[in-house]
């Protein structure tokens, strides 16, 4: 049965039945392209990254790196922590990872996944802040201890009574700074209430 100029099954265009499959095709041919390069990107970034790996730790070993970190005590430090291998693994397993950390973003900008890349290149950029912000909450708690410490003991050894509580309410002065400061750090630079 033919209508006009288009046959229909079922009631249905074939014209826009035709055009969605064509459609549907295409976009599913334009992913499994776009996963082929990412599969692509990943499989040669790993390569490279085994490489390097395996390049640097080498490296580092003739070069007695070992030995220098335990010398520096960086052994012993990573043992505390609860990393049980040798220096030089450790920081070519870290050369391992941030080549595939680059691979990561180099797959994913091919894609033109452009809002993923804005997100990503946000969580990027607020590493170094948050590290920062971390860091003067460490430095400010230290400093906020230590003028505590001092001022109670002064107080106390001076027979001002409630000594203590002077040098508590100067650590939380302190400490109150040292956490503006960190928010100022992670980009809260403006306070509204």
């Amino acid at each position: 049965m033919k209508t006009d100029a288009h046959e229909t099954i079922l009631g249905l265009n074939t014209d826009v039945l035709e055009e969605n499959y064509y459609t549907a095709i295409d976009s599913l041919n334009e992913f499994l392209i776009m996963a082929w390069n990412i599969l692509a990107v990943q499989v040669l970034t790993w390569i490279v990254g085994k490489i390097a790996q395996i390049a640097v730790g080498t490296l580092l070993r003739l070069l007695r790196f070992d030995a220098l970190a335990d010398r520096l005590k960086a052994g012993e430090l990573l043992r505390k922590i609860g990393v049980d291998n040798l220096p030089s693994y450790v920081v070519a397993n870290v050369v391992y990872w941030l080549i595939l950390m680059f691979g990561a973003v180099v797959s994913l900008t091919s894609t033109r996944v452009s809002s993923l890349m804005t997100h990503l290149n946000e969580i990027l950029l607020f590493i170094p802040q948050a590290l920062s912000a971390l860091l003067i909450l460490v430095i400010t708690r230290y400093i906020a201890l230590l003028f505590c410490l001092s001022t109670r003991g002064v107080l106390t050894g001076a027979g001002i009574p409630h000594g203590d509580r002077y040098g508590w309410a100067m650590f939380a002065g302190f400490w109150a700074a040292g956490v503006m400061a960190a928010a100022y750090a992670l980009g809260f630079d403006s306070w509204h209430m």
